[in-house]
């Protein structure tokens, strides 16, 4: 399928928004099998099967996107209302898009971005109850809202998804010449990556996605090609390099980063390169040693006897490949395929939104770090602090509350004595 068949009203403004790329906007910034999924849209019986999947939420959002603003009232509504779309299932096209992109985010992360985006009223017809949300909805609204916005979805997704390893800066002036967030823009960090990849000269390059500020963090994405690899283009495997997401998350000045990738020398020597070039002076960051937390008893459940198992709480970098810390535990929460992991996500929604009544939304976003695989039906929790084992507690309480002490269970995952390297600038 070409762009001129998705050439509809919405799609045809994201084209002049994206510089008239429109292939190029889905399968590179939002990373979307464009050709694939339309290719599919377009066969007979398609666009009936896929309305017919949609619940009242859904349909509401994307009539008001389409201008299609009468009541429908009365039994049989919502099929009235999916009758309606039929009629005009062409503009729906670019929303077949935006659902394969909505599959397997995070909801905490597409509220999150939503929240950031939508006016409120928006917000209330996406609302399933207190403070959760269809994301769905979220997301067909915030595709005809600014479809650009959709990259803010991927990015947090990717935040929601991996843990971080902690970094301090070692020696260098406690303050720069400006505030970092106003040094810190897209061309800068541009700059930086062109004079990393010419100095790795491999052949691969550094680009750079995003940067999201939220009060004292600034959040740096990049995508970067990592190791060769066969990869799907269209219906043919072709070679080419698999990406790696790097996510910079700098605070307190940038005297402190938090680093997410899989590459441990590569990440931290562009985090090494935006703090040197912000201060003007050659700085490197080491990794952050906390002190090993007391061992704390937790109940939780096991679904083979229902003994209580005890928890010892370490970094959750450990967990992640890449970037890892010393010997360390962290626990794996995981769900029966009976159980929606949607609702799973709501209940950790929940507990984030407790521990943040208890400790302030900027204390746990430091320091209660966690990861939700929803193909996996899996999470995971640091409880390495204080917040996070507040956390843990009261995500336990939920879930076994919600859905039983048979519906998952906990191991604990033991590793690593790997160490990152320090790279200097």
């Amino acid at each position: 399928m070409t762009d001129r068949e998705l050439s509809t009203v919405k799609s045809d403004d994201v084209a002049t928004e994206t510089n008239g790329d429109l292939r190029e906007f889905w399968i590179n910034e939002l990373e979307v099998a464009y050709d694939q999924v339309l290719e599919q849209a377009i066969q007979s019986g398609f666009m009936d099967e896929w309305l017919e999947k949609h619940n009242g939420r859904q349909i509401d959002i994307l009539r008001i996107n389409l201008g299609m603003t009468g009541a429908k009232t009365g039994r049989g509504k919502l099929k009235a209302k999916k009758d309606e779309l039929r009629s005009d299932d062409d503009e729906l096209l670019p929303y077949v898009l935006v659902k394969e992109f909505a599959r397997f985010k995070s909801k905490l992360a597409t509220i999150e971005a939503a929240r950031r985006i939508l006016p409120p009223n928006v917000m209330d017809i996406c609302a399933k109850g207190d403070d959760d949300y269809d994301t769905l909805a979220l997301c067909y609204a915030i595709y005809h809202h600014d479809a650009r916005q959709l990259g803010s979805v991927l990015h947090l997704d990717r935040i929601h998804k991996t843990g971080f390893a902690r970094m301090k800066m070692k020696g260098g002036p406690r303050r720069p010449n400006q505030q970092f967030k106003d040094y810190l823009k897209r061309e800068t960090v541009e700059q930086l990556l062109g004079a990393f990849d010419k100095s790795k000269a491999d052949g691969r390059t550094s680009s750079f996605k995003n940067i999201i500020i939220d009060d004292d963090h600034c959040h740096v994405f990049i995508r970067r090609c990592e190791k060769p690899s066969l990869i799907l283009r269209g219906s043919e495997v072709v070679h080419g390099h698999r990406p790696e997401w790097i996510v910079l998350q700098f605070f307190d000045g940038a005297k402190r980063v938090n680093i997410s990738s899989l590459s441990v020398s590569d990440s931290l020597e562009i985090a090494n390169r935006i703090a040197s070039d912000l201060r003007d002076v050659r700085t490197h960051f080491v990794e952050v040693r906390e002190r090993r937390p007391a061992r704390l008893p937790e109940v939780v459940s096991d679904r083979s006897g229902g003994e209580s198992v005890g928890h010892q709480y370490l970094p959750l970098a450990a967990f992640f490949i890449g970037v890892q810390t010393m010997s360390a535990e962290v626990y794996r929460y995981t769900f029966a395929s009976s159980v929606p992991f949607e609702e799973v996500e709501s209940s950790l929604v929940l507990a984030i939104m407790a521990a943040e009544s208890l400790h302030g939304q900027p204390q746990v976003r430091l320091d209660a770090a966690h990861a939700i695989d929803s193909e996996k039906h899996s999470c995971v929790i640091d409880a390495s602090t204080y917040v996070g084992r507040d956390l843990n507690r009261l995500f336990i309480g939920f879930i076994n509350r919600e859905f039983g002490p048979d519906a998952f269970t906990v191991e604990r995952i033991e590793d690593h004595d790997h160490q990152p390297q320090e790279a200097a600038a």
